[in-house]
């Protein structure tokens, strides 16, 4: 099994395309009704903004204070993608570094969250040793 698509709510279709388009770099590659897809530039998931009445969010709640995204953005480069968001208006959270791994968040139009996170090479989660794990 892997991922196939990413589904993110907006309240706004056309608007937030613009803005995933802009920002992100983001191919789009089909429309439905109420919906957009999107190839994401590295790896076989696909990112789709489906418009919705209420908002959603992109996020849950650990307990009554935490909350935890649903996904994140695995990148090469953590600081060189913080730069470009940041050049191009996007709000972001300071870069973080705990445990090799540097990660931050960003936020689009409808304060979805989106982490990023640029995976220690020495990390059990990073993709090369993922082929190794003997329990997949």
């Amino acid at each position: 099994m892997k991922i196939g698509s990413i589904f993110v709510p907006v309240s706004d279709l056309n608007h937030s395309a613009d803005w995933y388009e802009s920002r992100l770099d983001l191919k789009r590659i089909g429309e439905w009704e109420g919906g957009i897809g999107y190839a994401l530039p590295d790896g076989s998931a696909q990112l789709a903004l489906v418009r919705t009445k209420t908002q959603q969010g992109t996020e849950f709640f650990v307990d009554e204070k935490e909350r935890h995204v649903f996904f994140n953005l695995l990148v090469t480069d953590a600081r060189d993608l913080h730069l470009k968001l940041s050049t191009r208006a996007v709000v972001t959270t300071p870069i973080k570094e705990a445990n090799g791994m540097k990660y931050f968040d960003f936020f689009d139009l409808d304060g979805n969250t989106f982490s990023v996170v640029e995976e220690d090479p020495d990390s059990p989660f990073y993709q090369d040793h993922l082929e190794e794990n003997p329990n997949k």
